[in-house]
């Protein structure tokens, strides 16, 4: 899902639901989850992988300060308790399909293996398999390379091989992986030695707009969105466009449908100019319209592979 926020570079004014630079208002982060409830219903869950306590305002810290920042956890932990009853991060999933979820920690992603992570994930999904259940995997920095930058990691090299040697493993009770940090509607393919995949990642964008404040990115801002994806069922994302800031709070409307947007998806964005401009298009949350260049094809064309 996507929210009609944003307002384009060189706008002159934000509104109450916020802009790219001005980070994420009360009044949004309100919309943005009473909206979750209301667009998807009481058949789901809601995977909460936002920013660390002390960077959840991506702004300097004398202009932020302990007290905003408690006030903020309180807000948020009260919304949370209030719209969402029970939220777990490492349980089993109700339902019939015996599906549970995990949540690896990468706070401490500049280690090898923090905590023995790796090893402890090794053996959920060694059991997982041999109950003949399927897991998602949920984290907040993801493996693998920042999309609209050349050679950006999060991951510290080594626990990045090993975390991926993990799920290439154990691809076949991995329902999916979901990651955010980016900000971006993105997506992440692993293949096993023949070239077959294995797993899906999916980068999932915030519900708050940002602009990423990296060097050199061409394209930076992204609108908020949510994403949402259902057994069995294309994958959607839901929004609007820039026009949100002029018109006041809106509800979320849909931005694309994943099959219908892509089909074979890496294939075509591959060989496909067309597919990629979607691509280009969807990857900031149709924040930015313009040609995905030379430039732009380098990073993000081998980006999901």
């Amino acid at each position: 899902m996507r929210l009609l926020t944003c307002k384009p570079e060189g706008a002159s004014k934000d509104s109450k639901a916020g802009g790219a630079r001005v980070g994420r208002p009360w009044a949004l982060c309100l919309l943005s989850l009473v909206g979750i409830k209301e667009e998807v219903g009481q058949d789901t869950f809601l995977l909460a992988q936002g920013c660390t306590v002390d960077d959840m305002s991506h702004v300097p810290n004398e202009k932020l300060g302990e007290a905003a920042v408690l006030e903020i956890v309180k807000c948020l932990t009260k919304l949370i308790r209030e719209v969402f009853l029970g939220a777990f991060y490492s349980e089993k999933l109700p339902g019939p399909s015996g599906a549970g979820q995990i949540v690896v920690n990468e706070l401490t992603a500049d280690m090898v293996d923090p905590g023995q992570q790796c090893q402890w994930l090794e053996d959920v999904l060694t059991n997982a398999s041999k109950a003949g259940d399927m897991v998602y995997t949920v984290g907040h920095l993801p493996p693998g390379f920042f999309e609209k930058t050349q050679n950006k990691a999060w991951f510290q090299e080594g626990f990045n091989e090993k975390y991926l040697k993990v799920v290439w493993k154990h691809g076949c009770v991995t329902a999916g992986q979901f990651f955010r940090h980016h900000h971006t509607d993105s997506f992440r393919m692993l293949y096993d030695d023949a070239g077959a995949p294995i797993s899906a990642m999916f980068i999932t964008p915030g519900v708050t707009p940002w602009k990423t404040t990296l060097p050199r990115v061409i394209n930076g801002p992204n609108n908020p969105v949510i994403r949402v994806l259902k057994a069995r069922s294309p994958v959607e994302a839901r929004g609007g466009g820039c026009q949100a800031n002029a018109q006041g709070m809106r509800c979320w409307e849909l931005e694309y449908q994943l099959t219908k947007a892509y089909w074979a998806v890496l294939d075509c964005i591959t060989g496909d100019q067309g597919a990629l401009q979607h691509y280009y298009v969807y990857n900031s949350v149709s924040y930015y319209p313009g040609v995905c260049d030379e430039a732009a094809r380098v990073c993000h064309a081998p980006g999901g592979r």
